[in-house]
């Protein structure tokens, strides 16, 4: 029988130059997961294409929305974990990315957005720029008005992060950054032929107390280097 991703007792291990978080259900496999210590481009705010470019072909590369989302989660589910070097590693990553995602500089994904505006439906590939691990959905929605996360914003969110569930999404999202989230996309204008391409990135809102989930216009940023160390296709969820 398979573990569901709440049940599944992840670990933490800690080397000098990352973190390797095991088990992350991604994608609906379980696989270990590396996370940079150091920031990509030294932590600089750089346009998301280009650091795409340098990373590609690189093993730290930049992470998309599903995989950025999947890591914390799995520390959120382990946050209790009972063996104490494992809660204090989970503390760390959670400081770690509340850091990253507090900033004022964008922390920028490799899951781009395009809204179709004149064709009823939007676009969004991710690990965008990676060739092998590229994933295109078509004729998805992610376009609405700017609002909390909640029942209104579950295809989005599906899309985007991975998973449809809102109650899930605000807890982690605010355990993480102390912030609840607010997403932030291209509102619909139905008369208007055109389209518009985006980058998801996440942060702070300089002005308020709100944490902005990002699916338009933002291009530039910051970002942390990830990467896919290994997945067990026999344990391929359901």
């Amino acid at each position: 029988m398979t573990t569901s991703a709440t049940q599944t007792r992840a670990t933490v291990k800690e080397l000098n130059d990352r973190y390797v978080l095991s088990p992350v259900v991604y994608r609906k496999q379980h696989c270990s997961v590396a996370w940079s210590k150091k920031l990509l481009n030294e932590g600089i705010v750089q346009h998301t294409d280009t650091l795409i470019e340098n990373t590609a072909g690189e093993e730290f590369i930049v992470t998309d929305g599903p995989m950025l989302f999947a890591s914390l989660a799995t520390l959120y589910d382990n946050r209790n974990h009972p063996d104490t070097k494992q809660r204090t590693l989970v503390e760390q990553l959670r400081r770690m990315f509340r850091q990253d995602l507090s900033s004022y500089a964008p922390f920028v994904t490799s899951t781009l957005t395009q809204y179709r505006c004149s064709y009823g439906s939007d676009y969004v590939k991710h690990n965008a720029g990676y060739e092998g691990l590229e994933r295109v959905l078509t004729k998805v929605h992610v376009r609405g008005p700017e609002e909390c996360i909640g029942e209104n914003t579950k295809k989005a969110q599906k899309v985007l992060l991975g998973t449809s569930d809102p109650a899930r999404v605000n807890t982690i999202m605010e355990w993480t950054t102390g912030r609840k989230p607010f997403l932030l996309r291209l509102h619909p204008r139905k008369r208007e032929m055109y389209v518009v391409e985006g980058v998801l990135a996440l942060y702070q809102s300089p002005i308020n107390d709100e944490f902005y989930i990002n699916a338009c216009y933002c291009q530039k940023g910051i970002s942390r280097g990830v990467s896919r160390v290994r997945s067990r296709s026999h344990e391929k969820l359901s």
